[in-house]
């Protein structure tokens, strides 16, 4: 009996369908599965605002800045008191910041670029690359040049130095001082023939001996080690020293240098400096006193009158406030 023809393709087609949806399966199944798009790098957080001055805002990593630039990497150490007075130190920067932008005052770009090249050479070779802010510096001189504007305005008085001079003599009373003079020499043998060279040298046979035969930086000043007070040489040395008369010579004294031989040059008596003598100092010292004075008043005027907030929540350590 023969089979109908369209009969068998109608039952043929079905069955094809299936296979081809079978192997189309399989054909899925070998594909190796999709990999996911990277997750795109989140974008690090903006540093706070820690300081707002006017229309002027400061962030958390410029205070790091500041705080290199000022105290170099031992800030990172510091406690909150220490980091608290020069968070004091940098707002006080950003408000006169203010005037002398106001008032047009600038550092060249030069002392810029030289204020830089000192703070790398400070660091020295083979130290610790630390990278400093040339805004930061900018700013830095800036106030700098600011405050020696305001500073210059301060004079003192004669009469205000003389009363100073009547109320602290005592500060200008300079103790006995004596004029030293040595012979270095490399080893004790040879101090030791020196010194025995030396028994009863005039100042002049001194001096001789001193070209010839010593070994110390002063040698071509006639070995004249300078003028001194009680406490300013090494002790040990000074034991030594301070007991001679006027023209003696000490005995052979080592030391880490070498071995000395010491010669009593002169000794100036106490003597009580008069006001002349005097001026240089007490005016330095009372031009300071007053400039820092008036650089505290102006600084406390203009934070009454600026607009300015610190946000002192934002900083990373407790702020703690000085109240002086």
């Amino acid at each position: 009996m023969k089979m109908d023809s369209r009969l068998s393709a109608r039952r043929f087609l079905p069955i094809m369908a299936v296979v081809c949806l079978v192997l189309a399966a399989g054909e899925c199944r070998k594909k190796p599965p999709a990999v996911p798009e990277p997750a795109a790098a989140a974008e690090p957080a903006a540093s706070p605002v820690i300081l707002r001055v006017g229309g002027t805002t400061y962030t958390l990593e410029e205070f790091e800045g500041y705080l290199r630039l000022n105290a170099g990497d031992e800030w990172r150490g510091l406690d909150a008191l220490a980091l608290s007075g020069l968070f004091d130190n940098y707002v006080e920067e950003k408000i006169l910041l203010v005037q002398a932008r106001s008032r047009n005052i600038a550092p060249a770009e030069s002392e810029v670029s030289d204020y830089l090249f000192r703070l790398k050479s400070a660091a020295g070779l083979g130290a610790p690359a630390v990278e400093f802010d040339p805004q930061a510096v900018r700013d830095k001189l800036q106030v700098e040049k600011y405050l020696s504007t305001l500073m210059g305005t301060v004079s003192v008085p004669d009469s205000e130095v003389a009363a100073y001079y009547d109320a602290h003599k005592s500060e200008f009373l300079q103790t006995e001082r004596v004029q030293v003079s040595q012979i270095l020499c490399e080893s004790a043998g040879e101090a030791t023939e020196v010194l025995n060279g030396l028994k009863n040298a005039t100042e002049a046979q001194f001096r001789e001996a001193v070209k010839a035969r010593s070994k110390g930086v002063e040698a071509s000043k006639g070995g004249l080690l300078g003028v001194f007070r009680a406490g300013q040489l090494p002790a040990d040395l000074e034991k030594v020293i301070l007991a001679l008369k006027v023209g003696e010579i000490s005995r052979v004294v080592e030391s880490s240098y070498g071995f000395h031989i010491f010669r009593m040059d002169r000794r100036f008596p106490p003597k009580l400096q008069t006001l002349i003598e005097a001026r240089p100092v007490i005016l330095a010292k009372l031009l300071d006193q007053l400039g820092q004075e008036a650089v505290t008043a102006h600084v406390r005027e203009l934070r009454a009158s600026l607009d300015w907030k610190a946000e002192t929540d934002k900083l990373p350590f407790i702020y703690q406030r000085n109240e002086t």
